[in-house]
C-alpha cells in the first residue's frame, strides 16, 4: 500500500492500459533513432563516398600491325610451300 505521496508504478497493462497503444509507442520509440541515425549518416561528409576511381593516362602506345597486308579469299596454288613467295 503506498504511504503518502507515494505512486505505483505498474505497468499499463496492469492499469487498465491498452496494450496496442503500448507496443506502438515501443515501436516508435525504437523506430525514431534509426531514423535520426540515418538522417545524419546521409548527411555527413564523413560517412559520404569517394569520388569514383578514375585510372592514371595509360603510358600505351598503339601500333597498326595490318598496313599493306592482302586478303586473297581463294586457294592460292603452292602456297603452303616454304619457298612461296607471298611479297606480291
Amino acid at each position: 500500500m503506498p504511504h503518502g505521496d507515494e505512486q505505483r508504478t505498474e505497468p499499463r497493462e496492469l492499469r487498465g492500459g491498452a496494450p496496442s497503444a503500448t507496443l506502438a509507442r515501443m515501436k516508435l520509440n525504437a523506430f525514431l533513432p534509426l531514423v535520426a541515425f540515418s538522417v545524419f549518416v546521409s548527411g555527413s561528409p564523413l560517412w559520404a563516398a569517394a569520388p569514383p576511381f578514375t585510372p592514371p593516362a595509360s603510358p600505351r602506345a598503339t601500333y597498326n600491325f595490318n598496313p599493306g597486308w592482302k586478303f586473297i579469299r581463294q586457294d592460292v596454288p603452292g602456297a603452303q610451300e616454304v619457298a612461296f613467295d607471298d611479297s606480291q
